[in-house]
Formats: structure tokens, sequence, C-alpha cells
């Protein structure tokens, strides 16, 4: 197994490690690697491994802690996380420490992004990249650089799983672009699979379970013409992550099956064989029931939903803009 430029820069004996960006995810992930791999070689941890992050109100001891000689060890090792919280007077404290770091002690720095400098304040997520560049090592993390597919393909493996590729671009698919989803969903695969293979169906099951529910609330939404309630189901929907896309399909599927349930309802049909025949559990045969004589005409709800789907591949405004526009139109 090939190790990571970070291991690299460690075994090659640098003394100042400087980890930046974001999301937290991948920062908290290499600054992890970090220290398992420090916690290793600095004796006991009770006497040579602190951490620290920027904004404990006894930070300045950080600095301290680096400049002291290790007990029974080669190696001190000092963390501080959070770097981007910490005052000015820190930042200038820790700038004047790269400029001669002790070579005893193994400082690893984790910072988020500083955010643009008030007036008159120093541009200290720069600084510290350039003091950090001339004392040891930089690594910068961006969610932007990362493939999503292999990420989860790689956290799976992590974790004893065995992913194909085009069941990591369905989790991708399902779930949207952002890490922490789809860490949170590859997670939640683990306890579910077990170990070995996933198949679709598992990533099917575990990544629409929690949605199910929220979409039915926001099909009832449309069907009622009810906006409050099918704006605040979106929302909710949107805030979790979940691909504008994706939910656009799952809500087809759901109107699909209110148009059928709806005849059925006028039709005659009891609950039970509803449920049997379109695989809808009470509750929601239920809500479908209530609904049947104010619903729109099918046909309309199905063009509109179309129609919106055309748009998402081509506005400007983006998908999710999209998505609540048809949204708005359907209930008012």
């Amino acid at each position: 197994m090939s190790s990571s430029p970070l291991t690299d820069a460690l075994e090659q004996g640098v003394r100042a490690i400087y980890l930046y960006g974001e999301p937290p995810l991948l920062l908290d992930a290499a600054a992890d690697e970090a220290e398992i791999w420090a916690k290793q070689r600095c004796g006991l941890p009770s006497f040579n491994f602190g951490r620290w992050r920027g904004d404990d109100p006894g930070a300045d001891t950080a600095l301290s802690a680096a400049r002291t000689v290790p007990m029974m060890s080669d190696l001190r090792v000092v963390v501080v996380r959070d770097l981007e919280r910490a005052q000015d007077g820190f930042h200038e404290a820790l700038v004047d420490y790269l400029s001669d770091p002790s070579p005893s002690t193994l400082l690893i720095a984790v910072a988020g992004p500083f955010g643009k400098p008030r007036k008159g304040q120093k541009a200290w997520g720069t600084r510290l990249v350039n003091a950090f560049k001339k004392a040891g090592y930089v690594q910068k993390f961006s969610s932007s650089g990362v493939h999503r597919a292999r990420f989860v393909a790689q956290r799976a493996a992590d974790q004893g799983l065995s992913l194909a590729a085009r069941d990591a671009a369905l989790l991708v698919e399902l779930v949207g672009e952002d890490l922490g989803a789809l860490a949170l969903e590859v997670d939640k695969l683990a306890v579910y699979v077990g170990e070995g293979p996933v198949r679709a169906e598992d990533l099917r099951a575990v990544c629409s379970a929690l949605a199910e529910e929220e979409v039915w609330e926001l099909t009832t939404g449309l069907a009622q013409r009810d906006p409050a309630l099918a704006l605040r189901a979106l929302h909710r929907l949107l805030a979790d992550a979940k691909e504008p896309h994706y939910l656009l399909a799952m809500v087809v599927m759901q109107l699909r099956k209110v148009a059928a349930a709806v005849q059925l309802v006028q039709r005659g049909a009891s609950d039970g064989v509803i449920g049997r025949q379109l695989r809808l559990r009470a509750a929601d045969v239920g809500r479908i029931r209530a609904l049947a004589d104010s619903a729109p005409p099918p046909v309309e709800m199905l063009e509109r939903v179309l129609r919106a789907n055309r748009e998402m591949n081509s506005h400007r405004a983006g998908s999710a803009r999209v998505l609540e526009a048809l949204v708005v139109e359907m209930t008012t």
C-alpha cells in the first residue's frame, strides 16, 4: 500500500505541518493520520503529546510546550486545530516560533478558511502558509478537487466494504456532491451490510429510507396545493444535500403512485387493495384518500414535472431553484 504525501513528509523528519482549507471532513482525516503517526513515535503520549484548539483560553501554552524538550523520547508532538479561530496575538507568536522551530518537536497545525481580513487586520491565512512553507510541510485541501465516486469507493474499502465503481457513482447520484453526506451514507452502509460486497439494492435501501417520508410530504403538498407543506419538505431535503435531480425522480415515482391510487379510490377500492397493488403503507394510502377529491389532474402534474426536468438541464438559475419554482407553481 503506497504512503500519502503527508506520511512521506513525516517520515522525512519534517517538524512543522500545516493542513488547511476545507471541508472539515478532509482536514480532520489528514490531522488524524498525522496524529496517529506521531503518537507511535513520541514515547509516552501523557508526557509528550498535547492537543489544543485555536480558541482555547490557554492556546498560547501550545507554543511553550513546543519549545519544551521531550521527556524520555526524541520527539514531542503539539497539535493545534481550528487555527483560524485563534487571536491575532497567537498567530503572531506562531509565525515567530516558525522562524526557529524546535528540532525535537513536531508541530501539527490545522486551519479552516480564515475569511476576509478585517480592516487593519493582517492576512493571517497567507502569512501562515508562507511561514510553514519555510519551516516544513504545507497541504491545502479543497472539496472541488475530490473525485466523488473514488472518494466513496475508498471510504467503503476502509470499512471492509466492496463497492463497484458503478455503484459508487450511483451513490453519488442518489446523495449528491456533499462529501460529508456521502461519508455518512457510506458509514450507514457499513452498519447495514457489515462487510463484503454492496449491492445496488443495499444502496437504495439505505440512502432512500430517510428521504422517503420527506418526499411523501413534498408529494402530498403538491397534490393538496399546500405551498407551506411542500416548500418545508423541499427545503429540508435540499438541506440534507439531496440532489435535485434525484428528488425530482422520486417525486415523479410518488406522483405516479398517487395518480394510480386516486383512480383506485374513485373506483371504490379498499385501502387494503390499494396498498397491496401499489405496495403502499397504510399511512400513505390514508394520505392519498384524503386528497383524492382535490388533487390536480395527473396529466397536468406530470407534464409540469417533465418541463421542470428539461429546465434543470439548461436553466442558469440552477436545478434547486427550478425545483423550488415548480413547487410554487404547482401549489398556487
